[in-house]
């Protein structure tokens, strides 16, 4: 084991990714079977959460406009934000995958564990079952800001995705929880919660969740409002994950980069607000649609990629663009700030084979590159995605979104925390962008692609890309079953 530098985990992250990083992903499925994570049985004493809950709230218009919701108990408001965060919602019996999350993780393996902290003690939600196990914590719990008596809190579980993805695992956990940070925001304004997104940088919270060496607290939020105490039910016989202990030996850049990602590890920056106030009252460009915010929720969810993208013939124009641009960003203004989101730049690739305007843009809709030669430019973005299956299914593209920031200037603002905080921010930004995607029928497919370098070149970017979001069309989706 060596350590590492930010440096070296930017550019491990991006053009040295396939020569320097192990990912059997890449590469080769045969070693699975010894990072797969160990499974257990035990008996636990579980409170069965309430499951009915309201499947109709809001007009997704509505809602992105910013109209006050009505307040939820504090009981419901609990129960519908765990089940649009990571309560088993449906089954997929043709996904290879096997995805049975709400808010789906976008590699079909979901990393995150999420518990609440109260001043009762420490309770671990258990997405299969909808219930809460009472835990006592290892250590006094830290104190929550002021006014704010409750937490709920995501822990990365890098060893989660290290069947698939090894030493790339923390740039991709750390990406979803990004995502799931942004969700969050938008589920407590959904449930009329009071409170803040909470700050995990510093050492404070490891001790007190008795976290092991591949495992991190990484999504936060505090309200106010105490929650009751959670009396269990009947003992029942439930799951339980551990790391393979194997990984560290077959993999010695894996903990050398979670440390790098890792807030528990960084000291505290007394100089940056971790999150900043809920922005102005955004301008919505364009019809956001009358389905209801719970119905765009449910649909957010990651494609079958065994299936492929299953395109139809739509043509697109720059008003629908611009109606999605304005949409994703009157959607992030309802939410609070992340640290890292004022650094980070939109593009997008307007790739359609149906339009006349393929291309780069920015997100003004300004042309970047590659008007005078379309099919240049689209054979750069299909040697960069990361399988050749994915390649013959870009007819089923209209854009692609293209996350990208400017290194030196982020190093600048955010010292040792910017490696951290510029995937949660790119993560934030790109589930935005998905459920505004998800709204208007489209398919929204998050990707860190393999050669995100030969695209900055070709496309003559002068920014560094973090994440993209595939978007397109489709005739037919996966064949599902509701669950709970």
């Amino acid at each position: 084991m060596h350590s590492l530098r930010q440096a070296d985990a930017w550019v491990l992250g991006s053009y040295r990714r396939m020569d320097a990083l192990n990912v059997p992903a890449f590469h080769d499925y045969a070693y699975a079977a010894a990072q797969t994570p160990l499974r257990a049985v035990a008996r636990r004493s579980l409170r069965r959460l309430d499951t009915r809950w309201p499947t109709q709230c809001q007009s997704f218009a509505a809602f992105i406009r910013g109209e006050r919701v009505s307040e939820l108990h504090v009981d419901d408001g609990l129960c519908l934000v765990l089940r649009y965060l990571a309560s088993p919602l449906r089954y997929e019996p043709l996904n290879a995958y096997l995805v049975h999350r709400a808010v789906a993780s976008t590699r079909s393996l979901f990393p995150m564990q999420f518990l609440i902290a109260t001043a009762a003690g420490l309770y671990i939600y258990h997405a299969e079952h909808h219930a809460l196990e009472a835990r006592a914590p290892a250590a006094p719990l830290p104190a929550l800001p002021d006014g704010c008596d409750w937490a709920l809190i995501g822990v990365g579980r890098y060893w989660a995705l290290a069947g698939k993805y090894a030493e790339f695992s923390p740039y991709l956990v750390t990406l979803e929880a990004g995502m799931l940070q942004a969700q969050l925001g938008h589920l407590v304004r959904l449930a009329g919660w009071h409170g803040q997104t909470l700050n995990l940088e510093g050492p404070a919270w490891r001790d007190a969740l008795n976290l092991g060496p591949l495992e991190t607290a990484m999504v936060g939020w505090s309200g106010s409002g105490g929650l009751p105490v959670f009396a269990p039910d009947a003992p029942t016989h439930v799951a339980e994950w551990a790391p393979n202990p194997a990984l560290c030996d077959l993999y010695p850049q894996l903990i050398p980069l979670v440390r790098l990602f890792d807030p528990l590890d960084c000291g505290p920056d007394v100089d940056a607000n971790p999150s900043a106030a809920c922005r102005s009252e955004p301008q919505v460009i364009g019809n956001p649609g009358s389905r209801d915010v719970l119905d765009v929720f449910r649909a957010r969810s990651s494609g079958n990629d065994a299936g492929g993208f299953s395109p139809v013939v739509q043509s697109t124009d720059a008003a629908f663009l611009r109606c999605l641009i304005g949409q994703s960003r009157a959607l992030g203004r309802l939410r609070e700030a992340l640290p890292g989101e004022a650094q980070l730049k939109l593009s997008v690739a307007w790739i359609s084979p149906y339009d006349a305007n393929p291309g780069l843009y920015d997100e003004d809709l300004h042309p970047l590159c590659g008007q005078d030669d379309a099919r240049g430019f689209l054979r750069t973005l299909e040697a960069s995605l990361p399988h050749e299956l994915f390649r013959y299914n870009t007819s089923a593209l209209a854009f692609v979104f293209v996350i990208a920031v400017d290194l030196p200037e982020a190093a600048q603002s955010h010292g040792e925390h910017a490696l951290r905080r510029l995937h949660l921010a790119a993560g934030a930004l790109a589930q935005d962008i998905s459920i505004v995607l998800s709204a208007h029928g489209m398919f929204a497919r998050p990707v860190r692609m393999l050669d995100e370098t030969a695209l900055t070149t070709a496309w003559h970017m002068r920014s560094h890309i973090v994440y993209q979001v595939l978007a397109g069309f489709n005739r037919s989706s996966n064949w599902f079953m509701d669950l709970l």
